[in-house]
């Protein structure tokens, strides 16, 4: 081996020793913009028990375990009496940032719409956990898969969950 070549490794592992770690950056500096394909099942007395729901949301890291993420989405019960749910949603999760695949869990508040059929709003408010795996595809797309079951806690006699199982497909950016 040569000396130049010597101390220029011995140099790089000086550097590399003494310079300061670097911050990780996972999360807390990460948006991002979601779309949700669910099946959606009702335990109900009101609503056709098997539905398909559609979502979309944003996110806001907040440190680099914890986001905030907001939702719109609409869930569409199709058999007799066909019934529409609307959910406006706002959840806290905790992400577990484990390289590629990201597991996360966490929990939120939701307010509903439910029009039966032939019938006017029914607005309801609920509570869910949430618990997902996202795969990081790159730096800036996910898929992922995730759990909420909302509970309807203003309609615990007639209509007490709605559980959504769905893909998720995320835009991440830096902000």
């Amino acid at each position: 081996m040569s000396r130049g070549f010597a101390a220029v490794l011995c140099s790089l592992i000086a550097a590399w020793v003494v310079a300061p770690p670097t911050p990780a950056r996972a999360y807390e500096d990460l948006a991002s913009v979601d779309a949700e394909l669910s099946y959606a099942h009702a335990v109900s007395d009101t609503t056709p028990a098997h539905g398909v729901a559609l979502g979309v949301g944003v996110s806001w890291g907040l440190s680099n375990v914890l986001t905030v993420r907001g939702q719109l989405a609409g869930a569409l019960h199709p058999n007799a009496p066909r019934t529409a749910l609307f959910f406006a949603s706002a959840e806290l999760v905790y992400i577990v940032d484990v390289l590629e695949l990201v597991p996360y869990f966490g929990a939120g508040l939701d307010a509903a719409g439910i029009f039966p059929e032939g019938d006017s709003l029914a607005p309801q408010f609920g509570a869910h956990p949430v618990v997902g795996l996202d795969w990081l595809v790159s730096r800036e797309i996910a898929l992922g898969l995730q759990v909420r079951p909302v509970f309807l806690l203003t309609a615990l006699d007639t209509d007490p969950l709605h559980l959504r199982v769905g893909l998720t497909l995320s835009y991440l950016f830096e902000t």
